[in-house]
């Protein structure tokens, strides 16, 4: 494997592995705040804070650099086996629209957890929520505006 195709691979697994960590800090918040005692914050350590804060950016800043611009599924071509099809699938712009949708899933989770649980939501998931929701009041705004012309 040439240098190129090696770093190629390399920055696309390191695309998915902080998309999958991102998922995973987002559900153990939502877990951690739903088991917490009635009335009282849950406890969360700074490494998880710092770590979902990182990526909540990191995704976030994608989310809205993508506001407006369609970036739907490409249809497969072709009669390839259903690897080939995998494999021509796995590519940077996939897995960057990937954390795009994935950072939706987790607005959309930290969101409804900090709504159901506001009391006892950590500092990191009012953040994330109301960032993300942010960026739907954005989105939105820029929506109608766009099509009032």
């Amino acid at each position: 494997m040439d240098r190129t195709k090696l770093g190629a691979a390399i920055g696309l697994a390191l695309v998915i592995g902080a998309e999958f960590m991102y998922l995973a800090l987002v559900i153990y918040l939502v877990v951690a705040t739903f088991q917490s005692e009635h009335l009282k914050q849950a406890t969360i350590n700074g490494a998880v804070v710092g770590a979902t804060a990182a990526l909540a950016g990191i995704f976030g800043t994608a989310f809205a650099a993508l506001l407006g611009v369609d970036v739907g599924p490409k249809e497969l071509r072709g009669r390839d086996t259903l690897w080939l099809k995998v494999k021509s699938m796995l590519t940077l712009n996939n897995a960057l629209g990937a954390g795009v949708i994935l950072y939706m899933i987790a607005g959309v989770l930290l969101g409804g957890t900090y709504l159901i649980r506001e009391v006892e939501s950590p500092g990191v998931v009012k953040a994330v929520a109301v960032a993300f929701g942010g960026y739907v009041v954005a989105y939105v705004g820029k929506a109608y505006s766009d099509w009032a012309g």
